[in-house]
């Protein structure tokens, strides 16, 4: 009985820091890892999310006309007119069409309107909402469902009634329960308040991003309001990338001092506006599974290093009649339970960090049990092949040659 005592004793010092150092790697595991199973469910959350939009076979690029050379909206409509049946005529090209602000772009207008009919109203309460001008085929090349009434057609010029398009959230934030199709808005213009006919409805599109909340949004025909800021969108069904050289030469056919900027494919824009959580979970997956990997050695090193210090110990109760498996589950548990306070420690933690989450998350919650629970049975898991080496080394201790030893 003594020489157990003393065989339990030996390196119990050692043995205790060593144990303080393991629970310590697995509760900062539980927190790295708990985070990065966070971050991850909310990136595949973010990616379930629909644009509204069809960016895969869409070419892009920018031109901003300078003051000096377009003064004046005749010369803006010209430089457009002239532009679009040459981005049309591409080979591979199914539609063109031009907007001022391509969605994913980071740049967005605003416009305040007042509702024909309706008592006038100041402050906040002025309605509003994202201003965008496009050409005919804008929502065809995009793939924006139309929802009531019609897009814009050739019809639209500048010599037509004044027309506009809203979205969905539009339509219901200031026409709740009646048809926007007829109603009128007036919008402030340079020679006065112009009226606008309301002629469509289209889907929502998060041109924001995905993470970003849905917008109003007023269309308006690119005919009957030049644009010095174009926005170029080629249809296709080609790799759209193919299509740069192309979209370059059509826009120097009409001017060429023209620069044109930002030329890439719309998917690209749209994989560019997830590079912020796509990182985050890459940088949050990379330390959480180096925390695991550490734990595991920890574990791992711990334990051998206490089978090494006890062979006598463990020599003299096989001695006594203790089976492999009695010596082996002792081993274990003195892994497991290493393992299981440094989970509940971490999980404590992680809950009083999961405050400073709350921002970077995407309906997912900081606290969510599932999440807590899975990383708990991973760090298990993980603790129970860690210690299954020091434990079978332990069964193949011969007596004999234990008690031998000293």
């Amino acid at each position: 009985q003594g020489a157990l005592k003393d065989g339990e004793r030996g390196g119990s010092g050692s043995r205790r820091t060593h144990s303080v150092l393991v629970i310590s790697e697995v509760a900062l595991s539980i927190v790295l890892l708990a985070g990065a199973l966070l971050m991850v469910q909310s990136f595949f959350r973010v990616q379930k999310l629909q644009f509204g939009f069809n960016p895969e076979p869409v070419m892009t690029g920018r031109v901003i006309l300078p003051d000096y050379r377009y003064s004046t909206p005749a010369k803006m409509g010209a430089f457009t007119r002239d532009l679009l049946p040459r981005l049309q005529a591409i080979p591979g090209v199914e539609s063109a069409a031009i907007v001022n602000y391509l969605p994913l772009s980071g740049w967005s207008g605003w416009q305040d309107f007042t509702i024909e009919g309706r008592p006038p109203v100041t402050g906040a309460a002025v309605p509003s909402g994202g201003f965008q001008v496009a050409s005919d085929d804008y929502f065809k090349a995009m793939g924006i469902q139309l929802i009531a009434g019609r897009t814009f057609t050739p019809r639209d010029n500048e010599a037509a009634p004044p027309v506009a398009a809203i979205n969905q959230t539009l339509a219901q934030r200031y026409w709740a329960g009646q048809n926007p199709i007829g109603q009128r808005i007036i919008v402030p213009a340079e020679s006065g308040p112009k009226a606008l006919e309301i002629v469509g409805v289209v889907a929502d599109i998060r041109a924001a991003g995905l993470e970003e909340p849905v917008e109003g949004e007023l269309y308006v025909p690119l005919a009957q309001n030049p644009s010095a800021i174009l926005g170029l969108v080629l249809k296709t069904q080609m790799e759209p990338a193919t299509l740069a050289g192309q979209l370059r030469a059509a826009v120097w056919s009409v001017d060429p001092e023209q620069p044109v900027t930002f030329v890439m494919p719309l998917e690209e824009l749209a994989s560019e506006s997830l590079a912020f959580r796509r990182a985050g979970m890459i940088l949050a997956g990379a330390f959480g599974g180096l925390a695991l990997v550490l734990a595991a050695i920890g574990i791992f090193g711990v334990l051998s290093y206490s089978v090494s210090r006890r062979t006598r110990e463990i020599g003299i109760r096989m001695a006594l009649g203790a089976t492999r498996t009695e010596v082996a589950s002792r081993i274990m548990r003195e892994g497991l339970v290493m393992t299981a306070v440094g989970i509940g420690i971490g999980v404590f933690a992680a809950l009083g960090l999961s405050s400073f989450m709350r921002s970077v998350l995407f309906e997912v919650k900081p606290g969510d049990p599932l999440t807590y629970v899975a990383v708990a049975a991973i760090l298990l898991a993980v603790a129970a092949m860690a210690t299954l080496i020091p434990a079978r080394r332990a069964t193949g201790v011969d007596p004999l040659i234990a008690l031998r030893a000293d």
